[in-house]
């Protein structure tokens, strides 16, 4: 997935991104934590300088505007956007936690067995 140090890459519609999110979890010790996950969505919208705007995670049925600070993304030139979004909705309709991935590196090897084969050598 790209990504850089200081800034988000450019994105366009339609491509998958990577985001950390957290929901509240009772510890009855320690009262409420937070869980961390990643987790796999769309982007539905770009500002002007390449910037998500609002993306939609798979699972759900709404566009959120409030797009984290740090992302990664992969180009829906690369991957079946409409194959992972098929069998993410599967998955998560079979087990909610489906689209929590305990570390970023989880979550890209599953998008990696949606990747399209490409025409140029090296790409």
């Amino acid at each position: 997935m790209k990504s850089s140090e200081n800034k988000n890459p450019v994105a366009q519609r339609g491509d998958l991104i990577l985001m950390m999110r957290t929901r509240p979890m009772l510890v009855a010790e320690e009262g409420t934590l937070l869980a961390c996950f990643w987790s796999l969505g769309r982007v539905t919208g770009v500002a002007q300088d390449g910037i998500v705007s609002a993306f939609r995670i798979f699972g759900t049925h709404y566009v959120c505007r409030d797009v984290p600070e740090n992302y990664q993304l992969l180009s829906a030139t690369l991957v079946d956007m409409p194959a992972i979004e098929g069998d993410m909705t599967n998955r998560v309709g079979q087990h909610s936690g489906a689209n929590e991935f305990p570390i970023p590196d989880h979550a890209y090897e599953y998008a990696t067995t949606f990747m399209l084969e490409t025409t140029n050598n090296g790409v």
